[in-house]
C-alpha cells in the first residue's frame, strides 16, 4: 500500500485522519509541535512526528518515508509553497485544502515542473474548491460559448476551525476580486450584493475572493467570473459596514493579534456555530453573450465532513489513476468528483 502523511492536525486534519482509518488507510500524522500532534495520533493509533516547514533538510528526510502529502496547515498563503517545493524536490505528490487565490496562482503555474517530476500538485481538495469545481464544469457545458460564470457558496458547519477563521481574516484584508476578460480586478468589498433563493431559504450573497476565481478559469476558460459567499445581513447594510471592517482588518498588527487569539482559542473546545441549516450548498450559473444561461445547485452535508471525505478520495484517485501535473480538482478527478462523496446531489436550478 502507498504511504502518505497529513501535515497539520487541527480540526480538518484530524477529521481526514479519522476518515482515512475508516477507509483502511494508515497515514502518518505530522505537525509543527508534539503538543498538538501526539494526543491526536495516540487517540487514533497512528504514528506521528514533527517537522518545521522552514527546515528544508528535515522536510526532505520526512518525505523519504511517504509517497504523498495532504497539507492542511493554514494559512496556506504562507505554508503551502515550502511544502510544494519539498515535494517537487523529492518527487512526491502534493494535495492541500487551500481556498486562497494567490496559492492557486503559485501552484498551478508549476504544471510543467510537476509533469517533469511525475507528481500531482492539486490544491483545493476540500470543500473549497472541490465542492464547486465540477459544478462549474457542468454548467458551462450546458451553454454555447459561455462568457460569464457566477458561483455562490453556503457552507453549513457545526463549528469553525482556527485555520479557516485566520484564512478569512487574510482574505478580508485583501478586499474583493473578480475576473473580467481573463484578468483579476479589484472589486470594492461590500458592493454587488443581492438576494438569492437557496433551497433552504433566501439569503444575501456578496462577492468575495474565493479560490474559484482562479480554479474555475483554469477548469473552464470562461473569462468573467464572480464568486459569492452568504451573509446574514442585508445587501444595503453590507455595502455600508464591510468596507469599514476591511479597513480595520487591513492593519497588519491588529490582524496578527486577532489571529493569535483565534489560535489560542483553538486549543480549547471549539464553539458550535448557530445555524438553522443542515446542508451546504453551491450554486453556479453560466451565461453567454446571447443572453442564454444555465444554473444548477449542488447539495452536500456538513462542510468539514465533506472536506475529510473528499481529501481521502483524492488520495485514492491520485494513487489509482497515476495522476500527474498541477491541476484543479475537476481537471484531476473529473467534473463529477464531488458527486462521489456520500450525501451529495446535483440538480438544475429553477427560474
Amino acid at each position: 500500500m502507498k504511504k502518505w502523511l497529513i501535515y497539520g492536525v487541527g480540526k480538518t486534519g484530524s477529521l481526514i485522519a479519522q476518515e482515512a482509518i475508516q477507509r483502511g488507510h494508515v497515514p502518518l500524522l505530522v505537525g509543527r509541535s508534539s503538543e498538538r500532534v501526539k494526543p491526536v495520533a495516540e487517540q487514533l493509533g497512528l504514528d506521528w512526528t514533527t517537522a518545521d516547514l522552514s527546515d528544508k533538510s528535515g522536510l526532505s528526510t520526512l518525505l523519504e518515508q511517504v509517497d504523498l502529502v495532504v497539507h492542511t496547515a493554514g494559512p496556506f498563503l504562507s505554508t503551502s509553497l515550502p511544502m510544494v517545493r519539498a515535494c517537487l524536490a523529492k518527487r512526491k505528490h502534493y494535495l492541500d485544502l487551500s481556498n486562497e487565490i494567490p496559492v492557486f496562482q503559485s501552484i498551478l503555474k508549476l504544471e510543467e515542473e510537476a509533469r517533469q517530476n511525475g507528481v500531482a500538485l492539486i490544491p483545493g481538495i476540500g470543500f473549497g474548491v472541490a465542492a464547486t469545481d465540477g459544478l462549474v464544469r457542468y454548467v458551462t457545458t450546458q451553454v454555447k460559448n459561455p462568457r460569464e460564470l457566477e458561483i455562490a457558496v453556503h457552507i453549513y458547519a457545526r463549528e469553525s476551525s482556527a485555520g479557516a477563521e485566520i484564512t478569512r481574516l487574510e482574505a478580508l484584508s485583501r478586499g474583493g476580486w473578480a475576473r473580467r476578460n481573463g484578468r483579476l480586478l479589484p472589486v470594492p468589498f461590500g458592493r454587488g450584493g443581492r438576494r438569492l433563493k437557496f433551497p433552504s431559504g433566501e439569503k444575501t450573497i456578496l462577492p468575495i475572493p474565493l479560490g474559484d476565481i482562479e480554479t474555475a478559469y483554469h477548469s473552464t476558460g470562461v473569462p468573467n467570473i464572480t464568486t459569492y459567499g452568504t451573509f446574514s445581513i442585508s445587501p444595503t447594510v453590507a455595502g455600508l459596514a464591510l468596507p469599514v471592517v476591511q479597513k480595520i482588518i487591513s492593519n497588519a498588527n491588529l490582524r496578527q493579534r486577532l489571529a493569535q487569539r483565534i489560535s489560542q482559542r483553538s486549543h480549547g473546545s471549539a464553539k458550535p456555530k448557530t445555524t438553522t441549516d443542515s446542508c451546504s450548498y453551491t450554486w453556479a450559473r453560466a451565461m453567454n453573450d446571447q443572453g442564454e444561461s444555465f444554473a444548477a445547485w449542488q447539495e452536500m452535508g456538513e462542510g468539514y465532513d465533506f472536506s475529510a471525505q473528499a481529501a481521502v478520495r483524492a488520495v485514492e484517485e491520485v494513487f489509482s489513476q497515476q495522476i500527474t501535473g498541477a491541476l484543479t480538482p475537476s481537471q484531476a478527478f473529473g467534473p463529477d468528483f464531488a458527486l462521489r462523496i456520500p450525501g451529495t446531489r446535483r440538480y438544475t436550478a429553477k427560474g
